[in-house]
């Protein structure tokens, strides 16, 4: 009887051992499953700042380039002299758009403008032609947009 009672408590404390076993090695496994999990949240929570930031970084360049283009209209706006409002477009459009080289030219043909693009702007019973160099980089939009600023000052001089 003894032995018996022995030999129960043995199996039981082995079956209590088993029991400990399988959910400790259960609980590991859902632990790893679950710092795994983590891992994969962060990184995504790592991608989606990195995109924040450089959509914040790119949303602040393009509001720093519309603050300068204002600038220059308000620059602009200040003068009535044809050849000053001329100046001023050619020293401070190259500094916004970083370009190479931009000018003032006689014609779209004029022989220094190969690999330039080319604006025309009709000021007046003349045409005007503004080239600039690099202009892949530069945004067209925001250059018409100029251009159009000018032609509307140049007409504004006329008066």
């Amino acid at each position: 009887m003894f032995i018996l009672g022995i030999l129960t408590e043995v199996v039981f404390a082995a079956l209590v051992l088993y029991w400990l076993a399988k959910n400790i090695h259960a609980s590991l496994h859902n632990l790893s499953e679950a710092y795994s999990t983590q891992n994969k949240l962060l990184r995504a929570i790592e991608e989606r700042l990195q995109y924040a930031q450089e959509f914040n970084t790119e949303i602040a360049g393009s509001v720093a380039m519309e603050s300068a283009l204002y600038e220059i209209t308000k620059e602009l706006s200040k003068s009535v002299e044809e050849k000053e409002i001329m100046n001023i477009f050619k020293e401070k459009i190259p500094a916004i758009f970083n370009l190479a080289e931009a000018q003032f030219v006689d014609s779209p043909d004029h022989g220094s403008t190969q690999d330039m693009s080319i604006f025309t702007i009709p000021a007046g019973k003349k045409m005007l032609y503004f080239a600039i160099k690099d202009s892949g980089r530069v945004a067209k939009a925001k250059m018409m947009v100029m251009v159009n600023q000018l032609e509307l000052f140049l007409k504004r001089a006329e008066l």
